[in-house]
């Protein structure tokens, strides 16, 4: 995935996108949410005084008619800002080779139909959303006329106070908006990352395409993740128990079990009950179970997580720093390449929201998810 060009263009656009959750589902406008994503797009443009055009890309079959056109009328009159049915466009360069549950599907179709299919049937919605942002680069020539583009979330624009940056190095082909490190002291070796695909910065399309190749066989339907979520959460928490218990055998040896101590201990065991009994619900097919805060945070690890089009698209950089000196974090890093970033500590999460997300309250099966709002808002996914 090694790019050719060193530079990306001062005009290679910024992308967003908006997948509906459920048909007829509004962007989030500040009654719906703590966010209005027209009045970022707004803000960003002219007051940061941005000369990048900026794409609203949307998966049009989940609007209604009257929608697609209230947001074009919203936008209208300011100059190189663009609302985008991805729809539009010839999808055949990337349509092949996609599978969900093991069946061959048209990916566009996917997009197109979901809004009909039970929640069984459907992806896990965190999986459609990045999936469509990848989709959304690897057609991003096709829509702007420019090879490269700056894919970012909402609420990342939100917090950039000046443009995105300007004179931007990608050597590497590609950039994140969050790449951190850990580093083994004595060998100066990076032996851990932290990464986010809140910003993604692509030299050209062939990247996205590309990341997308890695998973688009490996899909499950809801249905089916419940089942393999459950068996990896089941595998992973054996290995966190027995590490635990180890650790409290040796405290209580070396005479360290105080008060503080042993009001840990009871949490720990408190948060492994409560994984039990979810694990318990995920082999039940409780689909509602997968928007749990914690099986969220678990979610986090490389062992567990089934977010696969956040997860390969993270791993292209992993697997080029692992191992490496630190230094070699300057090639992938936004932030260190002239770009404009700032890592937000808790990201926006009505992805995983249901009841207060959505101006128009959509029928649906889906909107029986629900996810505890107080944990919610504690939760970070960097």
């Amino acid at each position: 995935m090694i790019g050719n060009i060193k530079k990306l263009s001062n005009k290679a656009p910024i992308i967003l996108t908006w997948v509906p959750r459920v048909y007829g589902a509004s962007l989030l406008n500040g009654k719906n949410s703590d966010l209005s994503y027209l009045d970022i797009i707004k803000n960003h443009k002219l007051t940061n005084e941005e000369e990048r055009d900026i794409y609203l890309v949307i998966n049009g079959p989940g609007f209604e008619e009257n929608q697609i056109d209230d947001l074009k009328r919203e936008l209208k009159g300011m100059e190189g800002v663009h609302v985008v049915d991805l729809h539009q466009y010839d999808w055949s360069e990337i349509d092949t080779g996609w599978k969900v549950d093991g069946e061959d599907i048209s990916i566009k179709d996917f997009f197109k139909n979901m809004y009909n299919m039970s929640e069984e049937q459907r992806m896990y919605f965190a999986v459609e959303i990045d999936t469509f942002r990848l989709i959304a680069l690897a057609l991003s020539e096709k829509m702007t006329g420019e090879k490269g583009a700056i894919y970012i979330d909402f609420d990342s624009l939100k917090a950039i106070d000046t443009h995105i940056g300007k004179d931007i190095t990608i050597s590497k082909g590609i950039l994140l908006g969050q790449v951190t490190v850990h580093v083994n002291q004595e060998s100066g070796k990076i032996i851990k990352t932290d990464l986010n695909n809140d910003l993604i910065a692509v030299s050209c399309p062939s990247i996205a395409i590309n990341i997308l190749a890695q998973y688009k066989r490996e899909i499950l339907s809801q249905e089916k993740m419940c089942y393999e979520l459950a068996e990896r959460l089941s595998r992973f928490m054996q290995r966190e128990e027995s590490q635990f218990f180890t650790a409290c055998k040796r405290l209580e040896e070396e005479q360290l079990w105080d008060y503080e101590t042993k009001r840990l201990v009871r949490v720990i065991k408190y948060g492994l009950k409560k994984i039990e009994c979810t694990i318990g619900d995920l082999k039940n097919g409780e689909i509602r179970k997968l928007y749990e805060p914690r099986v969220l945070r678990y979610m986090q690890h490389p062992e567990v997580s089934m977010n696969l089009g956040q997860f390969y698209t993270v791993e292209v950089i992993r697997s080029e720093l692992i191992g490496q000196d630190e230094s070699k974090l300057k090639l992938f890093c936004f932030e260190e390449d002239n770009g404009n970033y700032v890592y937000i500590i808790d990201s926006d999460l009505s992805w995983a929201r249901r009841e207060n997300l959505y101006h128009k309250q959509v029928k649906s099966e889906l909107e029986k998810v629900q996810v505890d709002q107080m944990e919610l808002e504690n939760l970070s996914l960097k």
